[in-house]
């Protein structure tokens, strides 16, 4: 049996929204009621513009090279139609990940491309969840060549090495609270040396 070969990307982030089991960081934190849920309002991703390509960075991550955010996308013009289009696509998609981000719902997620009502789209998956959900919804592509397209928006951070033949590709990024508040406070050095 020869099979097709398939470009599956899926990139999974795990962050964790909750800090209050980490010792040091709950040292800082005001009185938190252990109730309700948490929320965070830290901007954890935006669209930067100022790049050509337009780019969705992880602001709560930096290139310990140079500093920067880590680039999650890369809104490459070529696959919309037109270079406004893709910045508009930057600018929503960062707001929705950092919605999802502020309200305490980016625990666990997957990003992929899916079908939803019959378009061909990019969505949020969490855990091992069938179908991509409506209030998930990044952005819709070309049903011709959704996933290579996927693959080529994520940033080279996030991909893995080439490989020939017949493969199934697996973006996986794992990020953690702990990860995250280490890279803040480096640049928070950073910025005060």
């Amino acid at each position: 049996m020869i099979m097709k070969p398939q470009l599956l990307t899926v990139l999974t982030l795990g962050l964790l929204s909750s800090a209050t089991s980490l010792p040091s960081y709950a040292q800082e934190m005001d009185e938190v009621d252990q109730t309700s849920p948490t929320v965070t309002t830290q901007e954890m991703f935006r669209c930067d513009v100022s790049q050509d390509p337009a780019r969705t960075v992880i602001t709560g991550m930096t290139n310990p090279e140079n500093g920067n955010p880590v680039t999650l996308m890369n809104w490459s013009a070529q696959y919309f139609q037109s270079e406004n289009e893709a910045q508009s696509l930057c600018q929503d998609v960062s707001q929705q990940l950092q919605t999802l981000y502020e309200a305490g719902e980016l625990t666990n997620f997957s990003m992929v491309s899916g079908e939803w009502e019959g378009e061909t789209v990019v969505c949020l998956k969490e855990g091992a969840e069938a179908n991509c959900q409506r209030d998930r919804v990044l952005f819709t592509l070309d049903p011709s060549n959704s996933e290579a397209v996927l693959s080529e928006l994520i940033a080279a951070e996030f991909k893995p090495a080439p490989t020939r033949g017949d493969y199934k590709t697996d973006l996986e990024v794992k990020f953690t609270f702990l990860d995250l508040l280490k890279s803040l406070g480096s640049s928070k050095e950073n910025q005060e040396s």
